[in-house]
């Protein structure tokens, strides 16, 4: 086979992280205004065709969890990627990358599966033993603290990995957690607090709402932005489709001009 026809067997794309980030906080935004919607109007088909609890952010195995879930589970496998692609600067840390993309592969499964909402079983044990006093308030649900534990472990661990990064990833990185612990736990513990006192006046009020959204969106925009850091580490990537050998290819440009390839899947 001539070089030419090998070249034409080859499709070329090249990866830009910026646009792929647009995208994705356009998906984000328009599931947020689309929640809203179905949340707060009170138009009968909506109720009739499912479409509140279908579009509901606060709701599980819906459409706003399945994009949740699957922009984790794009962080997780961007992860991975990773340390096979860019080997020259990933080796000290390749630890630190796996641990990395196996944790976001747990919080995808979380997301999809809501293994998280176990921990409220937790809080009604404690309501049996009388202990329940310690969760009220802010700390309603019993998973927050753990959550809580979970970050602070985690930056400890991960200090020296972070430093080690190019300080435009690092401001990246951190901005990502930033947003992500934001909706995460800060605005669970606000919604926690806005819950109690729901229930004390025997009504859903509309700032309780806006709260639920608030801290769903900083979650998605949180992983959206870390899904930019992490492309925007690995540029420049290009995906080849050889559809002699069917094949995908993965490549990423180093900061030294050299190129890393992987291969991903076979078609």
């Amino acid at each position: 086979m001539s070089n030419q026809e090998q070249d034409e067997n080859i499709r070329t794309y090249a990866i830009n992280p910026f646009k792929i980030g647009i995208v994705l906080v356009g998906g984000v935004v328009t599931l947020l205004l689309l929640s809203a919607v179905v949340r707060f109007s009170s138009v009968p088909v909506f109720d009739a065709l499912g479409l509140k609890r279908f579009l509901n952010v606060n709701a599980e195995g819906n459409l706003p969890t399945t994009f949740s879930g699957a922009l984790l589970l794009t962080a997780a496998g961007l992860l991975f990627i990773a340390t096979a692609v860019r080997p020259s600067q990933s080796t000290r840390f390749q630890r630190h990358w796996l641990g990395l993309g196996i944790i976001f592969t747990g919080l995808s499964i979380d997301e999809l599966a809501g293994v998280h909402e176990l921990f409220n079983s937790v809080g009604l044990l404690l309501e049996k033993l009388g202990w329940d006093a310690m969760f009220q308030g802010a700390f309603r649900w019993p998973w927050v603290v753990a959550g809580m534990v979970f970050v602070l472990a985690i930056s400890i661990v991960y200090f020296r990995f972070l430093r080690a990064l190019p300080i435009r990833t690092q401001v990246l990185f951190v901005g990502a957690a930033i947003l992500f612990v934001s909706g995460a736990v800060a605005m669970e513990m606000v919604g926690a607090v806005l819950a109690d006192r729901a229930e004390q006046a025997a009504r859903r009020p509309f700032n309780l709402e806006v709260a639920i959204h608030i801290e769903e969106g900083l979650e998605m925009l949180g992983v959206v932005l870390f899904i930019y850091a992490l492309l925007d580490y690995l540029k420049p990537i290009t995906v080849s489709i050889n559809r002699d050998r069917r094949s995908v290819l993965l490549s990423s440009g180093d900061q030294d001009g050299s190129v890393q390839r992987s291969p991903v899947s076979s078609i």
